[in-house]
């Protein structure tokens, strides 16, 4: 083999290894796309085809009518950035500070559920601190209301301590 057939070899692997890295990533992110194809995108649809919710919180104010800046609160389920969350696997709701430092805050609503699958679903609040706490409070207020939750044996216990 002389040099000019080496050279064009490693060029031809490089190409292959290049395009099969680019096909892998794009699977990757066709997997995390919470979106299907033929989904709702704004809450008008999404309202239209799987009925009214019982409450809703709005996350970012300044998105309009898309379905990632709210949250719909249906008797079974919670919709949260687009994403269907089953209200029996949903474990708690909080918000933190997903900024690293040097940046501006950038407050995440959490769900952390009991999901194998998804065990945290995440939705962007914005810069606010005292907003992220309010939405937060809102959402957590509609679900204890909406759907109480059964008393943990264990816990009742302690519960009964508290009051006394």
């Amino acid at each position: 083999m002389n040099s000019v057939q080496i050279v064009g070899l490693i060029v031809l692997l490089t190409v292959i290894a290049c395009a099969m890295l680019y096909f892998k990533r794009k699977e990757d992110a066709d997997d995390l796309n919470p979106v299907k194809s033929g989904a709702p995108t704004d809450v008008d649809s999404y309202v239209a085809s799987h009925g009214e919710p019982l409450d809703v919180v709005v996350a970012n104010p300044l998105a309009g009518n898309e379905l990632g800046s709210v949250v719909l609160v249906y008797a079974d389920r919670l919709v949260v950035g687009g994403e269907e969350v089953p209200r029996e696997i949903i474990d708690d709701i909080t918000f933190n500070n997903a900024a690293v430092p040097y940046i501006n805050s950038q407050y995440q609503l959490v769900v952390t559920t009991r999901s194998d699958a998804r065990p945290v679903v995440r939705m962007a609040l914005g810069g606010d601190a005292e907003w992220a706490s309010q939405v937060t409070a809102q959402l957590s207020e509609c679900v204890e209301k909406d759907f109480p939750r059964p008393v943990d044996e264990r816990n009742a216990e302690h519960d009964d301590l508290q009051e006394a």
